[in-house]
């Protein structure tokens, strides 16, 4: 019997539905059926099927860890040692007689400019010279203050107006998993960021611009901070709880609702 068959049949001999399962899971109804028919690539990779797989056949009375053993035998990728690959050696052609003439014709014209170049710096223009001699002879704090007055970096630097440090505006939220796996949902400036479970003593950290919505399967197996602020548990154990951070005025996140 296959991974797929032993979770349907569990689940039909428990007279259970597939809404039943999304709603005390909180795994997405197509991830239900895609792990029946074991169309694992509908997945978005593998730690989420091991992970799902494991919390729904905990819900149905089997043995998680068991389906995903059975789930690394069958689908094992072997990996190839880069040490073992052949590398192909690369064939060097001598080069034809029309490419040796080709070199030749090449150094010579290099040769002439070469020849024309230094002709033309030992007969610089006068006025060159001079100018180079007066900067010889100029005094050594007189070039010094003239060096200065252009050089932008002895310019005063701007004041910096306090506030928050650049790094520290917007919002970031830190999610740390306890003890418990904790199915969640994260949206970051309205762009879904996150969504799947995830196991104990695992942290999320989370950064935007302007706001960060949260949803948590289990309120009281997540530990929340917020641009450093330690917001603890955001409700009780085995409650689904929603919340909003935005930025405030001062650039720094605030907790706006549930």
């Amino acid at each position: 019997m296959t991974i797929g068959e032993k979770l349907r049949n569990a689940r039909l001999e428990n007279g259970i539905t597939l809404t039943e399962v999304e709603n005390e899971t909180k795994i997405r109804r197509k991830y239900i059926v895609a792990l029946e028919n074991e169309d694992f690539d509908v997945l978005p990779g593998k730690v989420y099927v091991k992970g799902f797989l494991k919390n729904y056949a905990r819900f149905l009375g089997l043995d998680g860890n068991a389906l995903v053993e059975e789930y690394e035998v069958l689908f094992h990728e072997p990996k190839i040692d880069p040490l073992l690959e052949k590398v192909k050696p690369t064939n060097f052609k001598k080069p034809a007689k029309t490419s040796r003439g080709l070199l030749a014709v090449v150094a010579v014209l290099f040769v002439g400019l070469m020849f024309y170049w230094l002709g033309f710096a030992g007969t610089a223009p006068q006025g060159d010279l001079s100018e180079r001699g007066q900067k010889q002879n100029m005094p050594a704090g007189e070039d010094n203050r003239k060096a200065g007055a252009q050089d932008p970096s002895l310019e005063e630097p701007d004041t910096v107006s306090p506030g928050i440090e650049p790094s520290q505006r917007g919002v970031n939220v830190v999610l740390q998993v306890t003890d418990k796996d904790c199915w969640m949902q994260v949206v970051v400036d309205d762009n879904s960021a996150f969504e799947g479970l995830v196991g104990p003593g695992i942290t999320k950290e989370f950064r935007g611009n302007d706001s960060i919505w949260l949803k948590l399967g289990d309120a009281g197996a997540v530990r929340v901070l917020v641009n450093g602020s330690d917001y603890g548990f955001l409700g009780e154990r085995g409650r689904v709880v929603t919340k909003s951070f935005a930025i405030g005025e001062d650039g720094g996140g605030n907790a706006i609702g549930g």
